[in-house]
């Protein structure tokens, strides 16, 4: 395990060094465009006043000119039908990008009959759950924000550790979109945390709602279907959706049940949400004793601490006699309170 607590934290010094970098590239940037939006300003100011005596017969012009261009290439004068029919031919892609649906000739994996995990389907109609029964000593490692730069290194951390998780996948980076496919065809299973992982699909269930559609799609373009398992940002007990909207997280957590989803908090975690260190992120991590156990951890932007800390951490509870599973419809299922 030390060659990849080494990795880990020679990418992690890399990474910090990259992101200086592009800070103070962007910050470039911004000036620059300031200028030349400024002087574009300047230019259209100037050229209007010149222009605007003759405005008129322009327009005037423009209109009979494009009224012929119209009739002489449908046949109809005035008839426009023929400009919008020229962009049938991209209505998918435009289907796609404004309501998030996924075009059939989009998909790159053909839903497979046979296998196994196609039951992990969200499914209106399968709303039995586990609340109640604990099985062996379990730790059902998790892993959200993803996928990210470090999405492989956390793959091939995982096998040598002969484990597998749960990866609650979002598309903050699109780029690593087939990182989710990667992933699964390792044996993780995928959940769903949300396309933007933005508070401000909290401010109604129609906003949340939207926002998984849209990453359902991109996890069904590449595994075959939308998965019943969720997370919502910050946990079901998160009280900063009330800036959004009060008693928000009451209505998702009935409704995401009812149209065939499950929702899963923790009951463990890493701490990386708070950027601690490796060896903080350990101590955290290995003093939880439930029998069945719901780990929460980080795969995201400056994660290569939990990168590091994880192969400690998983043999420490192998060492006390606990298994590593994926999530799965006969996992224990574990809510927070809700506080909102």
């Amino acid at each position: 395990m030390d060659k990849w607590q080494k990795r880990a934290a020679e990418r992690r010094k890399q990474r910090e060094k990259q992101l200086r970098q592009r800070m103070m590239i962007a910050g470039g940037a911004v000036v620059a465009l300031l200028i030349v939006i400024f002087i574009i300003t300047r230019v259209a100011g100037g050229s209007k006043v010149e222009k605007k005596g003759s405005s008129s017969e322009a327009a005037s012009s423009s209109v009979t000119g494009e009224n012929s261009a119209v009739s002489g290439a449908n046949g109809m004068t005035g008839d426009t039908t023929g400009t919008v029919a020229d962009t049938s031919s991209t209505d998918s892609v435009l289907v796609a990008t404004v309501t998030g649906e996924i075009a059939p000739d989009e998909a790159t994996v053909t839903p497979n009959p046979d296998d196994p995990r196609a039951i992990f389907a969200v499914d209106p109609n399968k709303t039995d759950w586990n609340f109640d029964k604990d099985g062996d000593k379990v730790v059902y490692l998790t892993l959200d924000d993803g996928p990210s730069y470090l999405t492989m290194q956390f793959l091939d951390m995982l096998d040598a550790c002969d484990v597998k998780a749960t990866f609650f996948v979002t598309s903050q980076d699109p780029s690593y979109a087939d990182c989710i496919q990667e992933a699964y065809r390792r044996g993780h299973t995928i959940g769903l945390h949300t396309s933007s992982h933005s508070f401000e699909i909290y401010k109604s269930v129609e906003d949340y709602f939207w926002d998984l559609e849209q990453i359902g799609n991109v996890v069904r373009d590449q595994i075959g279907y939308v998965p019943a398992f969720i997370r919502f940002p910050g946990g079901s007990s998160n009280t900063r959706s009330a800036r959004y909207a009060k008693g928000i997280m009451a209505k998702l957590t009935e409704e995401v049940q009812k149209r065939g989803y499950q929702y899963w908090d923790w009951n463990a975690e890493t701490g990386d949400g708070n950027m601690l260190s490796v060896e903080e992120e350990i101590a955290e991590a290995t003093s939880c004793d439930y029998n069945n156990i719901v780990m929460l951890a980080h795969d995201g932007d400056l994660k290569e601490a939990t990168l590091e800390a994880l192969p400690t951490i998983i043999q420490n509870y192998k060492d006390r006699g606990y298994t590593f599973k994926p999530l799965d419809r006969e996992a224990k299922v574990i809510h927070h309170e809700v506080l909102n």
